[in-house]
């Protein structure tokens, strides 16, 4: 017993001086997140923040990423040709990788698509960004050649993927990853001279479940039993009337529900841009555009605030999607997020909920 006091109490030294060694490392620009040691890994294993390539030196890394891919599941020659370019594209992948004696591992993958918006710019730019998730995932590679001043782009981050096999290893990998693409993107938009916004176009896959009852009374067989649209449904959403009034019964469930795609992005410091109802998505037919402030001192804040409160913030123009619902009334906490190109006067004033208006940028 006394022998495992003294290795343990060894082992307990050894790992406060590789701590103190990293944050001096990290303190002195060390890029890398250094993981300390822990059972079953070495102290030397090191995760790196990196763009995954379509060319074959990455080959071990995109079997990874398919095999990772649970949001949008593809097979691995269409992840190839569809959502991984070089790097000056218009879609590519960035991943944390971790670097150990067994190899190297993908922790976390991020598919991001980059659009011009620059000629859709205006009083309410939030309906630029895309919201159709099957025609993000078709749009083709191509080089993206956007720069300049008074040019205007989006990044979608359209899938995020976790290794559950590295949670130990590289924990959190997902919201660092999103932080780490956040701060690359706008680095390069900074490069080019181009204003850039980073969004997610993110399923509510968990509306579809809660609201299938009322599904179906609006529509008889409005879901098949994989909770895909039927032909009817489908129909259903091909009218503006039903896509406004279905946008309220989203704005409902994500002010009063507890959805964990919306915990993961308002947990990282985004915030809710936008709603979209597909017409002619089986599954994705409801998606959000949670949209990250420029600045990642926003980010930072509005992630210790969620944390804090669990308040949702949402884009000003989502106000007209809040029913005065007594659900909405009672349960809910909302605060309106003032962005660019919005000015203070076009947010109406809402009773019974108390609204507190955040400068972003």
């Amino acid at each position: 017993m006394a022998n495992k006091g003294v290795k343990e109490f060894i082992k307990q030294d050894m790992y406060a001086a590789f701590e103190r060694a990293v944050n001096w490392l990290r303190g002195h620009g060390a890029t890398q997140d250094f993981k300390a040691a822990a059972v079953g890994h070495s102290a030397l294993d090191t995760v790196s923040f990196q763009q995954i390539l379509p060319d074959r030196a990455h080959a071990q890394f995109h079997d990874q990423l398919q095999r990772m891919e649970a949001v949008h599941p593809a097979p691995l020659k269409e992840i190839l040709k569809k959502r991984i370019g070089e790097e000056d594209a218009n879609k590519r992948c960035f991943a944390r990788v971790l670097h150990g004696e067994g190899g190297q591992s993908v922790t976390a993958g991020i598919f991001t698509a980059l659009y011009d918006i620059t000629e859709q710019q205006g009083q309410n730019w939030y309906r630029a960004l895309p919201g159709d998730t099957a025609a993000v995932k078709d749009t083709p590679v191509q080089p993206f050649d956007v720069q300049g001043a008074g040019q205007k782009a989006v990044a979608i981050l359209y899938t995020i993927s976790s290794n559950r096999a590295h949670q130990r290893d590289d924990r959190g990998a997902g919201r660092k990853l999103a932080a780490e693409v956040h701060a690359h993107l706008h680095a390069e938009a900074r490069e080019r001279g181009y204003d850039l916004t980073v969004s997610t176009l993110s399923p509510v896959r968990g509306f579809a479940e809660h609201f299938s009852e009322d599904a179906e009374e609006l529509v008889s067989g409005a879901f098949d039993e994989k909770e895909m649209a039927s032909d009817e449904w489908l129909g259903f959403l091909d009218d503006h009337a039903n896509q406004e009034m279905l946008k309220e019964k989203v704005m409902t469930y994500l002010l009063t529900q507890k959805d964990p795609v919306m915990n993961f992005h308002l947990g990282n410091g985004a915030y809710i841009g936008d709603i979209n109802i597909n017409p002619y998505e089986r599954q994705d037919w409801a998606t959000i555009n949670y949209v990250y402030p420029d600045k990642p001192e926003h980010v930072k804040a509005n992630a210790r605030a969620y944390d804090a409160t669990k308040v949702r913030p949402i884009a000003p123009h989502l106000i007209a999607c809040i029913t005065s619902d007594a659900e909405v009334e009672s349960n809910s906490q909302f605060k309106v997020v003032h962005a660019p190109n919005m000015t203070a006067k076009s947010v109406p004033a809402v009773k019974q909920v108390d609204i507190s208006v955040e400068h972003e940028g």
